[in-house]
């Protein structure tokens, strides 16, 4: 990843070489002993490569076009609970205490139909 210094840790900016390149990304939740605390909306754009992204709990907030482009991508693993906005065609994996969660928030419901627990 790139990363770029903000208030309080750092924010995803981008992906290095090797990062575009992955099939699979797990989402860090800390970079240097500082927390990650936000993604650039670009962050993932246009990866063609990517197919499964794992998102930590401490990014609760889904950039609108964060996904925008990344047509090979079939999965999303959520670690956390609810996140406020998600703009996607696939199968959501949620812990599978938290479908219930998930399937109730008002964000959410829309998707309720792509859930998935983790396996």
């Amino acid at each position: 990843f790139r990363y770029e210094a903000v208030s309080g840790g750092w924010q995803l900016a981008g992906l290095t070489e090797d990062g575009t390149n992955r099939t699979e990304l797990v989402l860090p939740t800390t970079y240097q002993g500082q927390p990650v605390l936000s993604m650039a909306e670009n962050l993932l754009k246009s990866n063609t490569t990517l197919r499964r992204v794992t998102i930590q709990p401490n990014l609760s907030v889904l950039p609108d076009g964060l996904f925008r482009g990344c047509s090979n991508l079939t999965a999303l693993v959520l670690t956390g609970g609810p996140t406020d906005y998600l703009g996607a065609d696939f199968r959501i994996f949620v812990p599978a205490e938290d479908l219930d969660s998930f399937a109730l928030s008002y964000r959410w419901q829309k998707y309720s139909g792509l859930f998935s627990p983790i396996a």
